[in-house]
């Protein structure tokens, strides 16, 4: 077990995270610099783990605590305690009781430190039956949110977009730690598993990797030739995945400031097989390009199982706002593209608006711009999980200029 001082740790994360709305990756970076890898893997899974299951964890907790709802980083202590009993094989509910208890007494006082012990054994006493929890179909809304873990709104918007057989399958895979997928240069795809990254492989999502082979079979088919134009390159999977496929690419991306695309420059020059070139948009001129890849910015709602600080860091309009951002980006993208040429547009995001319900805006956009539009193919999350999903969620559509080259 870890000591209160890194406890201490990891309930301060939790509330940067959930109330100074800070992103995950940054307070983890900053918390894990003074602690050794044992205690920064530690610190990496139980605040992962416990933004991922947050919704259960106050579900649980509340019914258990009755009238008497707890707040503060009592609150905090009680859910990170829950998470390592009910969820985490690596630890003895016992010894996780023990401790919580003590860093209360500690921190807080007798009292919360006696209402936490008296809710954290009754955790530990029913922590098979909240393990299986069943899917409560015929509950009500708030009950269907707190199983999948997430915000009413997000769980209510899934249905509406999908249906709601969709959305508890989505909701299991969200609550699982992800794994990590490889790209080698040759293009193949596997978990990482134990095993150390070798200089011929970069981190890649499956599901990315699937529609970066699907682009290149579609340009393939339609005998377009490179460059590609990578229009939100950062940090470069899709510019590097392209080049393993024998793509010379145009890497570029909003910021070129930015520590994004700092991270994008370096993995070209270490990865892209000396066919990722990183320009800033300003030295794009008036180039035109067989194929321009908008990977838009988005919700990225269909990244909550790696990024768990998502769930709570957005909220209802928080799609619609994006889908207005990712037509500008569009609108932008549309000039460099060369007649005859593809236009791909893709989210990380679930959501309808800001996938399959832009083919129109998007179609309509590109014939004020004279670069009318027909659509390729499209395709939402199923079309690349190929059955059980296993990667992140995407949304594609396809597109091609009618102008003849």
């Amino acid at each position: 077990m870890m000591n209160h001082s890194l406890r201490s740790t990891a309930i301060r994360c939790l509330s940067q995270v959930l109330s100074d709305r800070k992103p995950l990756d940054e307070v983890l970076d900053v918390a894990q610099m003074s602690l050794d890898s044992k205690e920064a893997g530690w610190l990496q899974e139980v605040v992962s783990g416990t933004l991922r299951h947050k919704a259960r964890l106050d579900y649980w907790i509340d019914q258990l605590a009755e009238k008497k709802k707890p707040s503060g980083r009592l609150r905090k202590a009680l859910e990170l305690a829950t998470y390592q009993i009910i969820e985490s094989d690596r630890t003895v509910s016992e010894m996780v009781v023990n401790e919580t208890v003590g860093w209360l007494k500690e921190e807080e006082g007798v009292p919360p430190s006696k209402f936490a012990n008296a809710i954290l054994r009754k955790i530990v006493e029913k922590k098979e039956a909240f393990r299986n929890w069943e899917f409560p179909a015929k509950s009500n809304l708030q009950t269907k949110a707190a199983w999948a873990s997430v915000p009413e709104w997000m769980f209510k918007a899934w249905v509406k977009d999908w249906n709601e057989s969709w959305a508890v399958d989505y909701s299991k895979f969200s609550l699982t730690r992800p794994k990590l997928w490889v790209c080698s240069q040759s293009g193949g795809a596997e978990p990482l598993g134990e095993r150390r990254l070798s200089d011929a492989e970069f981190i890649q999502d499956v599901s990315s990797q699937r529609l970066v082979s699907l682009v290149a079979s579609e340009l393939k088919r339609l005998k377009l030739s490179s460059p590609v134009l990578d229009f939100c390159a950062a940090p470069g999977g899709k510019s590097l995945g392209l080049a393993t496929r024998g793509y010379q690419v145009v890497a570029t991306d909003e910021d070129s400031k930015s520590s994004r695309f700092q991270v994008l420059k370096e993995n070209a020059l270490k990865k892209g097989q000396n066919l990722v070139q990183v320009k800033a948009k300003v030295e794009l001129v008036d180039n035109f390009f067989s194929c321009v890849w908008v990977d838009a910015p988005c919700s990225s709602s269909g990244i909550i199982g790696r990024h768990p600080d998502i769930r709570w860091n957005r909220n209802e309009s928080s799609a619609a706002g994006f889908s207005k951002k990712q037509l500008e980006v569009v609108a932008e993208a549309l000039r460099y593209l060369a007649p005859g040429g593809v236009l791909v547009y893709s989210v990380c995001s679930v959501f309808k608006i800001e996938g399959s319900d832009q083919e129109k805006a998007i179609l309509e956009l590109a014939a004020q711009k004279n670069k009318p539009l027909t659509v390729i193919t499209r395709g939402g999350p199923d079309a690349l999980w190929s059955g059980a999903p296993d990667g992140d969620g995407f949304q594609f559509l396809i597109f091609q200029n009618t102008i003849a080259s």
